[in-house]
């Protein structure tokens, strides 16, 4: 079972961002402190897993995001590994995937106890006591475990809507790409049918305004926000930062 790249993936990139832009250097980061007071860098990866990273590291947006899909593999393999088979459908696998990804998803948690007997309440009230960083109660994380218990619940718009995100196109690249051949393609067919120039041109002008809707799109879904920080274990549960990559 994977993070779904429509709607998991979105949100948990909601609440991590991609943030400490390098001055003057546009598409490159360099690491920073969440509210938590973690060294993160990219979308929320941190040194409690691989690949490690110095204080002064820079990263591209292409390293980045290739981190991000291999921390989201690993924590995948840690929600799979902690339900014991149990199943679940795959709105409520994403809000696992990202509590673990922001907490560490210790075994000892309640979360999975609850989750393994199927009791979506008892779930919900679980995931709701990880709110603190710090030692205190982050305003950020509050919101997240409310986007969580949403989306663990089914409620994925309403999930969305509080992580302040949208459901991600699929295949966008192979989407683009037919709507740039479309917008080649039908104005050579409808000169070759023998059409009118203004109809040429209003194809084509409709085509490429859909194009252009799509790009300013992706930018918006793109857009920063403030980090939730990672978030400790509520009181008699242990706080493990990270699951060991070898534990897949």
């Amino acid at each position: 079972m994977k993070l779904s790249p429509d709607v998991g993936a979105p949100l948990v990139k909601a609440f991590e961002s991609c943030l400490a832009k390098v001055p003057g250097r546009p598409g490159y980061f360099r690491p920073y402190r969440c509210p938590a007071g973690v060294l993160t860098i990219g979308w929320g990866h941190t040194n409690h897993h691989e690949p490690k990273f110095a204080a002064n590291e820079i990263w591209s947006q292409a390293k980045c995001d290739a981190v991000f899909l291999q921390d989201m593999q690993l924590f995948e393999r840690h929600v799979l590994k902690n339900l014991r088979n149990t199943p679940v459908t795959q709105h409520q696998f994403d809000a696992l995937v990202s509590w673990a990804y922001n907490t560490g998803g210790p075994p000892s948690a309640a979360v999975w106890s609850a989750a393994r007997r199927g009791d979506v309440n008892a779930t919900c009230a679980q995931l709701m006591r990880w709110t603190r960083g710090g030692g205190k109660v982050l305003n950020g994380l509050v919101r997240r475990r409310k986007a969580e218990c949403a989306l663990y619940r089914g409620q994925i718009t309403e999930a969305l809507r509080i992580a302040g995100t949208r459901r991600a196109p699929v295949k966008t690249a192979v989407a683009a790409a037919t709507t740039a051949g479309a917008a080649v393609a039908a104005p050579a067919a409808v000169n070759a049918a023998g059409g009118p120039s203004w109809v040429l041109w209003a194809v084509g002008a409709v085509i490429i305004a859909a194009a252009v809707a799509g790009i300013v799109y992706l930018v918006v879904e793109r857009r920063k926000h403030q980090p939730t920080g990672k978030a400790t274990a509520p009181a008699g549960e242990a706080w493990e930062g990270a699951p060991d990559a070898r534990q897949g």
